[in-house]
Parts: structure tokens; C-alpha cells; sequence
């Protein structure tokens, strides 16, 4: 009996080939234990690989709604939100006003609906502009951007005040404005008032008083 000759690269090579393929298993059972998937899909599905792809795909589909609902939803918490706590707002500064028409001008009960319609305004502006996101609620297609521009120290009171110093002759902060009479003013908030056109976003204009026939 013979005995075969083995070479020592034939069992080296052997051995190289062993601690390769125990590596690649180690890799596949490590990734396998650490995203509970299947390292390689097709090998062990064959041809039902398709259908898992399918539903991955599905999942990713329907997980991408079910955030974009959730969003939405926010968005529309936000929206009535916002809108509840103007109503009451509103209804606030309307009470406060007819509570206070019977104070005389100058006196501490106007002068405290004056603040509250003040305080009540920057309210106002600050509901109008709720975000959600970084998205406004209320900006309609440019959410980017804040759909209401700040009354306070803006172009719109810059005009307002303008125009109240142009039709008076003092400013709104004189205390001459105690002696506009009611009349005056009626006349003034329906026409050069009115005439005031503040944009959502931006400067406010004032066009030339209208022409008396």
C-alpha cells in the first residue's frame, strides 16, 4: 500500500480557505444578531426575494404617511389652537371696550382699554404667526414666511401714525388727542384710517387722501 504525498501549500492553502470562510460567517451571524434581518436576502429566499423587497418597500411607504399625518396633525392642533385663543381674545378686548365707552378720554378707564387693546394686538400677532416645525400654520403656500408683520415699531404704525399726525396736527402721543371728539374720529378710522393699507408682509402704504366731490 501507498501512501499519497500532500504538499505543505496544499495544506496551508486548505487552512487559509477554512479561516476565510469561518470569518465570513462570523460577519453574517454578527450582522444578522445585530439588525435581526437576513444577511443576504436572496441566498436564503431565492426567488421570493422580490416579495420580501416589495414589502420593505410598502413599510418604507407607509411609515413615510404615517409621519407626514402626524405633522399634519400637529399643524392643525396648532391652527385651532391659535384660532381658540384669538376668538377669546377678541371677545376680551370687545368686553373691555364696552365696558369702558363711558370713560371719558384721558381718564383711567380709557387709558386701560387702550393698553389692553395694545397688549390684545401683539397677542394677535404672535397667534397669527405659530409655527409648527419651522413652518408657519397660517402662511398658506409660503409657510417659510411669517404671514403677519408686526404692528408695533413697524411700517404699519409708521403709516397709521403719519396719517393720524397729518389729519390732527399732533401725534398720536400728545395730549391733545383727548380733545378729538368722537366724530373726528369715526371720520378719520373711514377714511385716511382706511385708506392705510398694511400688507401681511412688508411696508405698509398709505395712498394720497381721496378727492372730495
Amino acid at each position: 500500500m501507498s501512501v499519497g504525498s500532500i504538499s505543505s501549500s496544499t495544506i496551508s492553502s486548505v487552512l487559509q480557505n477554512t479561516v476565510t470562510r469561518l470569518q465570513g460567517q462570523m460577519t453574517t451571524a454578527s450582522t444578522e444578531s445585530t439588525t435581526g434581518l437576513l444577511a443576504d436576502i436572496g441566498l436564503n429566499l431565492g426567488a421570493d426575494s422580490g416579495q420580501d423587497v416589495a414589502l420593505h418597500q410598502q413599510m418604507a411607504d407607509l411609515t413615510a404617511i404615517s409621519s407626514s399625518n402626524a405633522v399634519v396633525s400637529a399643524q392643525l392642533g396648532s391652527a385651532s389652537d391659535a384660532l381658540t385663543n384669538l376668538q377669546s381674545t377678541a371677545s376680551s378686548v370687545l368686553a373691555d371696550v364696552v365696558t369702558g365707552s363711558a370713560s371719558a378720554p384721558g381718564s383711567t378707564g380709557a387709558l386701560a382699554v387702550q393698553q389692553n387693546a395694545s397688549a390684545a394686538l401683539t397677542t394677535f400677532t404672535t397667534l397669527a404667526n405659530a409655527q409648527v416645525g419651522g413652518v408657519y400654520v397660517f402662511g398658506g403656500i409660503n409657510t417659510g414666511a411669517a404671514p403677519m408683520a408686526s404692528y408695533a415699531g413697524g411700517a404699519q404704525q409708521a403709516a397709521v401714525d403719519a396719517a393720524f399726525q397729518s389729519t390732527f396736527g399732533f401725534p398720536v402721543t400728545s395730549a391733545s388727542v383727548n380733545t378729538i371728539t368722537g366724530a373726528q374720529m369715526t371720520g378719520f378710522l373711514t377714511n385716511q384710517f382706511a385708506l392705510c393699507s398694511p400688507a401681511p408682509v412688508g411696508p405698509a402704504i398709505c395712498p394720497r387722501r381721496r378727492a372730495r366731490r
